[in-house]
């Protein structure tokens, strides 16, 4: 992390601080109608697949596999499935391993459906070279 990323880190942790010893609800009021009005948890959920590993095209071609199948889940869903993309992870590398991410928005009301479908979808890409975990509504995407 850079200096310049701490030192902002800092003031937004002091600003929410500062707030919160006020009992300031308007920043909660600002923040939760943001949320809503842009779709973002607790009004939608949001899902991170990682997959890792250490050989980089194993890695890269099982996230593709991945993402074209979820698009179909996409169409499925229509107007209540905000957002899909497949990428390199912010963090490319840890401890030898290439890292590609992606990431689904979605509409809370249909959670429990499109989760199985996620699921189901995942589940047919087992790979002894590449390891995944799903996160719901992560608190980093790092």
């Amino acid at each position: 992390m850079s200096e310049n990323e701490i030192k902002r880190s800092c003031i937004r942790f002091r600003y929410h601080s500062k707030v919160g010893a006020k009992k300031d609800f308007k920043f909660f009021d600002k923040e939760i109608n943001l949320r809503e009005t842009t779709n973002f948890p607790p009004y939608a959920t949001i899902i991170r697949i990682l997959n890792t590993s250490e050989q980089d095209d194993k890695a890269k071609s099982l996230t593709h596999e991945m993402f074209i199948k979820l698009k179909e889940i996409r169409v499925k869903y229509g107007k209540d499935f905000y957002f899909l993309e497949a990428m390199k992870s912010p963090v490319t590398k840890i401890k030898g391993k290439f890292r590609y991410q992606i990431l689904l928005r979605f509409n809370k009301f249909n959670e429990t459906e499109i989760l199985e479908d996620v699921y189901h979808v995942l589940n047919n890409y087992k790979s002894k070279h590449v390891t995944t975990f799903v996160e719901i509504n992560p608190l980093s995407l790092s």
